[in-house]
């Protein structure tokens, strides 16, 4: 394996991935409370952080690795590579169409890793879903609905962008409406963000009608429905 690609730096020149470790699945907390008779009565089901360990062998770029100035040298480098305060993007060569957000944690071997050429990177995801490609789809409208096939193995949101000349219509989502209670009429389409949970003209907020819900979409087969041309997108999501 080879390439590692974290916060946008390709370490492809720098680190070789020898192994990946990540869980088939993250761990699942489900919540529960006790009932007088028998059983209990199921609270939530909520999945833990995940965390991925990358075993890395440590290219020869400097001539002088293995001397102590070789050491800070890489150390120096892998440190500023390495080190952040947030999550950010973490493509790995195993599953290079999705994308973690990781941060390092633990004690990360970079004197073994600078000395002896290799050791393991341990990275944190508070958010252990894995960022899929963003599929599109368009249709120009009328009573024949947009079949779309949405992959991934989590549910996702799709954003729906209707060019209707009007901020009042509605979108029927697997067979479910969604009304959207705007202006007449409007120069700009209306987007229905389903990850935000907002509808949108331009920069002016519209309301969804308070009886209809936001549409999540489990992997699978879904349909669209609108009387005006629209567009969707979506990201696959993987655990």
């Amino acid at each position: 394996m080879s390439g590692m690609i974290y916060d946008g730096y390709d370490f492809g020149h720098i680190l070789r991935i020898d192994g990946i470790h990540r869980p088939v699945m993250p761990d699942v907390d489900v919540k529960s409370d006790d009932l007088s008779g028998d059983g209990a009565r199921l609270g939530g089901v909520r999945l833990e952080a995940a965390e991925i360990e990358v075993d890395v062998r440590l290219y020869r770029p400097f001539e002088e690795v293995g001397t102590r100035e070789g050491f800070e040298r890489a150390r120096r480098l892998l440190q500023r590579r390495l080190l952040r305060r947030s999550p950010c993007k973490l493509v790995l060569p195993d599953a290079p169409d999705m994308y973690n957000l990781a941060v390092l944690e633990g004690s990360t071997e970079l004197e073994r890793i600078a000395w002896n050429g290799t050791g393991t990177l341990n990275f944190y995801c508070a958010d252990p879903r894995g960022y899929g490609a963003v599929r599109r789809r368009s249709s120009q409208g009328g009573t024949s609905a947009l079949r779309v096939n949405v992959g991934g193995s989590y549910p996702t949101a799709p954003i729906i962008k209707v060019t209707a000349g009007t901020a009042n219509l509605t979108v029927m989502n697997d067979g479910a409406t969604m009304r959207v209670l705007g202006d007449e009429t409007v120069t700009e389409p209306v987007v229905i963000d389903n990850l935000q949970h907002a509808c949108t003209v331009g920069d002016d907020t519209v309301m969804l009608d308070a009886l209809d819900d936001y549409a999540e979409w489990s992997p699978g087969v879904h349909t669209l429905q609108c009387d005006y041309p629209f567009e969707v997108e979506w990201r696959e999501m993987w655990l």
